[in-house]
C-alpha cells in the first residue's frame, strides 16, 4: 500500500509539473522577485569572532575584561619609522595623526607620544603631566625626549622602540554588537584615508594589529569570493555549451542551477543570518554541487528516442528520481555533518548548504522539466531538437575505450587503486594540526608585511590577559599580591615570544621611584598599602583604568605576543599555565584569557570539531548508500573508490606541509557527500541494466555510455566551481580550491574506472538482480 501511495504521490507531482508547466513557471516567477529582494538585504558580518563558539568560557570572559577594564574590542596599531622619530616634523605629525584618530567615530582611545604621561619626581612628592605638553624645537630638548621616552619602561616597545626609530600610535575601537564588526570596519577605512593624505619625507607608515589584520582577512576573502563566482558561473556555461552545442539546451540546465543558488541564499535572509568569512564559500560550493543533478537530468533525457515531449520528459522524471535524490542526500549529509562543529560560522554554512541540496533537487523535478517543456522549437521529437550524438561522439568514442581498458585490466586496476592508498599513508601520518591567522595571508600582502615589521621594529600584535581577581576591594593593593604580578611579568619577559607586558604594577614602581627623587633602588613595589592609596591619588586613575578596575579587586598583566600559529600557542599557554600552577599563589583567583587563547583554544577545538564531522559524514553518506543499494556488495564497492581519494587528499597534505587547519578540515566533510553523487548514479544504472541481462560486461558497457558523459562534464563543472579558488592570493581559499579540484578528479578516476573494475572482478550482487550471475565473457 505504502508503495502504491509513494507511485501515486510521484505520478502527481510528475503531471502537475510537465501538464501545469506554465503554472509552475509563474509560480517559479513570483519565487524568483522575491528571492532576489531577499539576497540584496542579506547582512553582512565582518567579525573573525563568528568563527569562534561565543559560549566557552574564554569568551565570555575576554569579553568582560573588554567592558570592565574598557580596552574596547580590539586595537589597530599605527606604526611609523624613520631614522629618527624625536625630530620637530615627526613629531608634529605624530600629534597631528593622534588627533585626527581621536575624532574618528567608534574610536575609544588613542594612545601615542603625545598622549601619555610622565612622572616627575619631587622630593616627597611627584607631578604628573604630558610627555609632550609642546613639541620641541631644538635638538637639545629633543635628544632629552629621547632619551626620556626610550628609556621609560611605561613607553618602550609600547608606543615608541627602544632605538627611537619606530613609533606606535595605539587606536581603541570601540564595539557596536549590532554592526557585527562594521564599526571595526569603518575604523579601518578612515585610518587609511587620513593616513592617505600624506607622510612626511623619510617617514615609512603600516598599519597593524588584531582589527586590521581580520579586516583585511575579511577583504581578501569578499574579494575574491566577488571574482570567483561570476567566474565559476562562466566557466560552468562554457561547459555546459561544450557538453550540450546548444544554447536552448545548455539553457534549461544553467537556469535550474542558477535559480536554486538563489533560493539557497534567501535562506540566509530568511532565517536572518550573517554572510561571514566561512559562509562566502557557499555560493560557488553549492552551484558546482547543485548542476549535477540537472546535468544528469538533461543527458538522460536526450538519450530517450520517441515523439512526445511529456512522455519522454514524464519517463526521466521517474527513471531520475530515486537517484538523484539520494544524491541530494547524501551531499546533505555530508554538509548536515557540520552542524556538529564548535564553530556558529561552520554549523551555519553546514545548515545552508544542507538545505540548498534539497532545494536543487526540487527544482530539478519541478522548474527544470516545465521549463523544458516551454522551450521554443522543441516541439515533436526531443531527439530531433536536442539529441547528442552517439556512435560518432568524441565523448562516447572515450567511454568506449574505457570500457575496453577496464575488462582488460580489472585487477590491475584495483591493485594498483590499493597501492596508491597505501602509498599516501606515510603523508597522513605527517600532517599537522594547527593553523594562524597570518600564515593564512599572501606573504606579498601589504598587511602580512606590516604585522612582521611590527613584531621586529615595535612589540608583538597579539594580546594575552591574565587576570587577577580578589574576593575585597581595594584587593590588588595588597603589596604581596603586587609582587606576585611583578614576578609572572619578570618570567613572561624571559620567553622569547612575549614582546612587553604591562600591570598596574610598571606604574606604581615608576611612581615609587619618582617619589624618591628618581632613585633608582627605589623602582619597586611600594612597601605598604598606604603608599599604594597615596601614589593613586596623586597620579589619578585614568590612565589605569585599563590595568584595574574602580575597586582596586581585579586587576590585569596584560603581554604582548608575537605572532604564532595555533600548535605553537597551544605550548605556549600550557608552559605559562604550568608557571602560574607552581610559582604564583596568594588570595587571589588568576586565569589566562584573551583574543591569544580564543584564536589557539578556538581553532583547535574547531579543527578537531571537523574531524569529528567528517566521521560523521562518513557513516551518514555510507550508511545512506549501503540502505539504497540494499546490498553488501554493492555497498563495499561504492565505498571503497570514495575512500582513497580522500586518502589521496590527506597524503598530499601531509606530503607537501599543508596543515590541517579550520579551512582544509572542511574540505572532506564537505565533499565526501559530493564525490559519491556519480557513484550512485553509476550503481543505480549499473545494478538497473545488471538485472536486464545478468551480463556484468553488459552492465558495465551500457552504464558507462548512459552516465560517463554526464559524469565528465558535472567532474569538470566541479572543477571549475573549486578551481577558480587557485587564483586566490589568499592562502585557505587557493588550498580549498586546489585540493578539492584534485579530490574532484581522483573521485572521478575512482567513479569512471576502480567501480566497474571491481564489478567486474568480484560480481557483486544487486538488489533485485537474477541469483544466477553471468560471467561477463558467456
Amino acid at each position: 500500500m505504502s508503495i502504491d501511495l509513494f507511485k501515486n504521490l510521484c505520478n502527481k507531482w510528475i503531471d502537475f509539473a510537465l501538464r501545469r508547466s506554465r503554472v509552475v513557471l509563474f509560480i517559479y516567477a513570483l519565487l524568483i522577485v522575491g528571492g532576489l529582494w531577499s539576497v540584496a538585504h542579506i547582512r553582512l558580518d565582518y567579525m573573525t569572532d563568528s568563527f569562534f563558539d561565543p559560549t566557552t568560557h574564554n569568551f565570555i570572559e575576554t569579553k568582560k575584561i573588554e567592558k570592565e577594564f574598557n580596552i574596547g574590542s580590539g586595537e589597530a596599531l599605527v606604526v611609523l619609522h624613520a631614522d629618527d622619530i624625536f625630530t620637530e616634523k615627526n613629531l608634529r605629525f605624530i600629534d597631528k595623526l593622534t588627533l585626527q584618530f581621536e575624532n574618528m567615530k567608534y574610536v575609544e582611545d588613542v594612545i601615542s607620544l603625545t598622549t601619555v604621561n610622565d612622572i616627575l619626581g619631587e622630593k616627597d612628592n611627584f607631578i604628573v603631566e604630558k610627555l609632550i605638553e609642546e613639541v620641541p624645537s631644538g635638538s637639545d630638548a629633543l635628544q632629552d625626549l629621547r632619551k626620556k621616552a626610550t628609556t621609560n619602561p611605561l613607553f618602550a616597545k609600547n608606543v615608541i622602540s627602544p632605538d627611537g626609530k619606530t613609533a606606535g600610535i595605539i587606536v581603541q575601537v570601540s564595539e557596536v554588537p549590532e554592526l557585527l564588526g562594521g564599526e571595526k570596519r569603518i575604523v579601518v577605512e578612515n585610518i587609511e584615508k587620513i593616513l592617505a593624505s600624506g607622510i612626511p619625507a623619510g617617514m615609512e607608515i603600516h598599519l597593524s594589529g588584531g582589527i586590521p589584520l581580520s579586516y583585511y582577512y575579511s577583504e581578501f576573502m569578499a574579494h575574491d569570493m566577488s571574482i570567483f563566482l561570476p567566474l565559476a558561473l562562466v566557466l560552468m556555461i562554457a561547459t555546459l555549451f561544450i557538453a550540450f552545442r546548444k544554447v536552448k539546451v545548455m539553457a534549461a540546465p544553467a537556469a535550474g542551477t542558477s535559480v536554486s543558488l538563489l533560493f539557497t541564499m534567501s535562506l540566509f535572509y530568511l532565517f536572518d543570518l550573517p554572510l561571514n568569512n566561512v559562509t562566502v564559500v557557499v555560493p560557488p560550493v553549492i552551484m558546482g554541487c547543485i548542476v549535477g543533478d540537472s546535468l544528469h537530468f538533461v543527458m538522460h533525457t536526450l538519450r530517450k528516442r520517441g515523439k512526445d515531449k511529456t512522455l519522454l520528459l514524464a519517463s526521466s522524471m521517474r527513471e531520475l528520481f530515486i537517484p538523484c535524490f539520494m544524491t541530494s542526500i547524501t551531499t546533505f549529509g555530508g554538509f548536515i555533518s557540520l552542524v556538529s562543529s564548535d564553530s556558529p560560522a561552520v554549523r551555519q554554512m553546514g545548515a545552508i548548504a544542507g538545505a540548498g541540496m534539497l532545494i536543487g533537487w526540487f527544482v530539478t523535478f519541478t522548474f527544470l522539466p516545465a521549463l523544458m517543456m516551454q522551450i521554443k522549437g522543441l516541439g515533436g521529437s526531443l531527439v530531433d531538437e536536442m539529441k547528442v550524438e552517439d556512435s560518432d561522439s568524441g565523448v562516447n568514442r572515450l567511454l568506449s575505450g574505457i570500457c575496453d581498458f577496464i575488462i582488460r585490466y580489472s585487477k590491475i586496476i584495483v591493485i594498483a587503486w590499493l597501492a596508491l592508498g597505501c602509498a599516501v599513508l606515510p603523508g597522513i601520518l605527517n600532517i599537522k594540526v594547527e593553523s594562524s591567522l597570518l600564515a593564512q595571508l599572501d606573504s606579498n600582502s601589504q598587511i602580512y608585511k606590516s604585522v612582521v615589521f611590527t613584531e621586529k621594529n615595535l612589540t608583538g600584535i597579539q594580546l594575552l590577559h591574565f587576570s587577577f581577581k580578589t574576593q575585597s576591594e581595594n584587593g590588588i593593593k595588597n603589596p604581596a599580591i603586587l609582587r606576585q604580578m611583578e614576578k609572572l611579568q619578570r618570567h613572561l619577559e624571559t620567553m622569547p615570544e612575549v614582546d612587553k607586558t604591562m600591570s598596574v604594577v610598571d606604574y606604581l614602581k615608576q611612581m615609587n621611584k619618582s617619589f624618591h627623587e628618581e632613585k633608582n633602588e627605589f623602582y619597586v613595589v611600594p612597601e605598604t598599602r598606604e603608599m599604594v592609596s597615596q601614589y593613586t591619588l596623586l597620579y589619578g586613575e585614568d590612565d589605569l583604568e585599563k590595568l584595574v578596575d574602580s575597586g582596586w579587586s581585579w586587576g590585569l598583566v596584560t603581554a604582548r605576543m608575537k605572532e604564532r600559529n595555533s600548535a605553537e600557542y597551544i605550548r605556549i599557554l600550557a608552559e605559562m599555565r604550568g608557571y602560574v600552577r607552581d610559582n604564583i599563589s596568594g588570595p587571589f583567583d588568576i586565569e589566562i584569557v584573551g583574543p591569544t587563547v580564543t584564536e589557539a583554544e578556538g581553532v583547535t577545538t574547531v579543527t578537531n570539531g571537523q574531524i569529528r564531522s567528517l566521521i560523521q559524514s562518513f557513516c551518514i553518506v555510507f550508511g545512506l548508500m549501503f540502505i539504497m543499494f540494499r546490498s553488501f556488495s554493492a555497498g563495499f564497492v561504492s565505498m571503497m573508490p570514495n575512500v582513497i581519494p580522500l586518502m589521496i587528499n590527506f597524503g598530499i597534505m601531509g606530503f607537501f606541509g599543508i596543515r590541517l587547519d579550520t579551512a582544509t578540515s572542511i574540505i572532506s566533510a564537505v565533499t565526501l557527500g559530493i564525490i559519491v553523487d556519480h557513484t550512485i548514479h553509476y550503481v543505480h544504472g549499473f545494478g538497473k541494466n545488471l538485472r536486464k541481462t545478468g551480463n556484468y560486461e553488459f552492465a558495465m558497457r551500457e552504464t558507462m555510455m548512459e552516465k560517463g558523459s554526464a559524469m565528465i562534464f558535472t567532474t569538470a563543472i566541479l572543477m571549475c566551481s573549486f578551481g577558480v579558488a587557485i587564483f586566490s592570493n589568499f592562502v585557505p581559499i587557493f588550498q580549498f580550491g586546489l585540493l578539492c579540484t584534485g579530490l574532484m578528479i581522483t573521485a572521478m578516476i575512482g567513479d569512471m574506472l576502480v567501480i566497474p573494475a571491481l564489478a567486474i572482478w568480484f560480481k557483486p550482487r544487486f538488489h533485485g538482480s537474477d541469483a544466477k550471475i553471468v560471467d561477463g565473457r558467456k
